[in-house]
């Protein structure tokens, strides 16, 4: 299996070669240093891409992406690679394979479509990762979208850290721009994952203002995996100043507690632009340092 050097990673993280994965189960990381890519293929359109970089740390953090430009970035995305490749961790990052059979959705929360655990997939690829990494403590990131995803995704891993920024915490409830009109973002997600789910009705006359998710699993509602009881741990970095403390974050609380989960839960409140944003470099830089810190007094994920 070929690593590449570090000092040879690009800043996008594509050029290390890509190993091919038979299965989810087969997933076999190398444990030298260095980056390697893995790819996973479900159909000839639906593939989930990883990129790993070990650097003989005893901490993975792993990076989920969020809403993407579509005329900006270049797929797959690894997003936040060139501010975590600077600190002294492993680190690990995926790219939903929803994002890539369509041009243009922009946010797609690694939710999974019909017969494929996606969160639960990725789960399992983090843990091998950090087996042949040696690392005892995994954190798992992301911002908005990603965040949302970050949650779901650590509530697999006991003893895992969940450091969202500003997290979509149940999908059916996204609005953009805080609209609850405009459900544009939900819609394009059914349209292209699960149509299914708007039938017979159809996507433009589907009703978005109920809880369409209730009866298809957590894995479209934080709100829901949190209300019960969950093994893994959670920063909740969070704005006041944005929609989303509102509309996801205290709805969110409310789940946790009734989860008998609010002994896991810290947040990390930070000031900033009001709306709803991804965090700047230096608000991320400390969020991520928070995170660092609670995490050498949790628990090992792995011994």
């Amino acid at each position: 299996m070929s690593v590449l050097d570090l000092n040879q990673l690009d800043s996008y993280g594509f050029n290390p070669p890509i190993t091919q994965a038979e299965s989810i189960e087969s997933l076999d990381p190398p444990s030298s240093l260095g980056a390697s890519r893995h790819q996973y293929n479900y159909s000839d359109t639906l593939h989930l891409h990883s990129l790993l970089v070990n650097k003989g740390s005893d901490t993975l953090v792993v990076s989920l992406h969020g809403a993407l430009d579509r005329e900006k970035y270049l797929l797959p995305r690894f997003e936040r690679l060139s501010s975590i490749i600077e600190y002294d961790v492993n680190s690990m990052y995926f790219f939903d394979p929803i994002m890539g059979i369509d041009d243009h959705i922009q946010l797609s929360w690694f939710t999974g479509w019909a017969g494929v655990d996606l969160q639960g997939d990725i789960a399992k690829w983090i843990v091998k990762a950090a087996e042949a990494t040696n690392s005892s403590r995994i954190i798992v990131l992301g911002s908005s979208g990603g965040g949302f995803a970050c949650l779901q995704v650590s509530a697999l891993i006991p003893n895992s850290l969940s450091l969202p920024f500003n997290p979509q915490t149940a999908v059916h409830d996204y609005y953009i721009g805080g609209d609850p009109k405009n459900h544009g973002a939900v819609r394009e997600l059914i349209r292209v994952a699960m149509p299914e789910v708007a039938e017979p009705e159809g996507i433009w006359k589907f009703n978005y203002d109920q809880d369409w998710t209730a009866d298809i699993g957590d894995h479209l509602s934080a709100r829901a995996r949190y209300s019960k009881p969950v093994p893994n741990y959670v920063l909740y970095a969070e704005t006041p100043s944005d929609w989303h403390y509102e509309q996801h974050y205290l709805p969110f609380l409310a789940a946790a507690a009734r989860g008998d989960n609010l002994h896991r839960l810290r947040v990390f409140e930070y000031k900033s632009g009001k709306g709803h944003n991804p965090p700047n470099a230096a608000e991320f830089a400390a969020g991520l340092q928070a995170g660092l810190e609670w995490s050498q007094q949790l628990p090992k994920t792995l011994d």
